[in-house]
């Protein structure tokens, strides 16, 4: 715990400059709510302060942030597809592997557009 909260404090300033960014791209997604879906717009959102979150209190290695970041990009398209019901479950497809090709056509679209905001956290200007 110690070596965690150490090193969240030793790069105050990356965090500060994630933070920058991340508003910085929310003001640029507020923008783009006339022409995007409301899904889009909400996926979009959603990852772009999922991955500033992580970026900010994980100081693990790169890799390791990735990981957790496409983690949670998925998870968060995931819950949007389902609550917005452009993907419905279809009742005779009773594991997650028989629905997985489903489910990818259906997040393929919005996983682009949530990867745009993301990379501005993965490559900030100056890092």
């Amino acid at each position: 715990m110690k070596h965690w909260f150490q090193a969240i404090r030793s790069s105050w300033h990356h965090g500060l400059t994630l933070l920058w960014v991340s508003i910085i791209a929310m003001q640029w997604v507020s923008y783009t709510v006339p022409f995007w879906l409301q899904e889009t717009t909400l996926a979009v959102a959603l990852t772009l302060l999922a991955v500033t979150t992580i970026e900010i209190i994980f100081p693990f290695k790169r890799v390791y942030r990735i990981l957790l970041e496409g983690a949670a990009v998925l998870f968060i398209i995931y819950n949007v597809i389902i609550s917005y019901g452009i993907y419905i479950p279809d009742p005779l497809l009773p594991s997650f592997l028989d629905r997985l090709p489903g489910i990818a056509v259906s997040m393929i679209p919005y996983i682009w557009f949530a990867l745009g905001p993301g990379r501005c956290c993965l490559c900030p200007p100056g890092g």
